[in-house]
């Protein structure tokens, strides 16, 4: 299976799937996109963002086992979510932020945040979005900084799994 990396998110939900299914498994870590390789087959399974395969899926030269959100997605409606596929542990939402260097002033960050959300609420935008498997949500900066840092610390408990402690 593919990922960007070692300790990436698409190595470590990838080992997680596999240590869970009991299955042999090797992971590839790839400089550029995998999708190709996936698509010929010459890769067992991956765990990708469904925005880089949702037209795949749609178009048959991928198959979707599962989601890996809580909800199915508005994109992907014919597959079911991980728990739905028996996989009641395998929740995991990356999620996508907008960043902006640290020393950003905060009215600035507001500004950015307001302008974002809109973004989100727009019905085309959304439509959009929705159509690539992106299922956007619109949150304040408090909510956007709980979501990260819990996500890191959810991240740093599977990386020490699968890597070890110290890595």
């Amino acid at each position: 299976f593919p990922s960007q990396g070692e300790g990436s998110s698409p190595h470590l939900q990838g080992e997680r799937l596999a240590r869970t299914l009991g299955i042999n498994s090797l992971h590839v870590p790839y400089k550029g996109s995998s999708t190709s390789d996936l698509v010929a087959g010459r890769l067992g399974f991956a765990v990708l963002s469904s925005a880089s395969v949702a037209e795949l899926v749609r178009s048959g030269r991928l198959n979707a086992l599962a989601v890996l959100s809580s909800e199915r997605l508005a994109a992907l409606p014919g597959v079911p979510t991980a728990k739905e596929a028996g996989l009641p542990n395998h929740l995991y939402n990356g999620g996508v932020c907008l960043w902006a260097p640290g020393a950003t002033a905060l009215p600035v960050l507001v500004r950015l945040n307001e302008a974002l959300s809109a973004a989100a609420g727009n019905a085309d935008v959304r439509s959009r979005l929705e159509s690539l498997g992106v299922e956007p949500v619109a949150a304040n900066l408090e909510d956007t900084a709980r979501f990260v840092t819990d996500f890191m610390a959810d991240n740093d408990k599977l990386r020490e799994a699968v890597l070890g402690k110290g890595r």
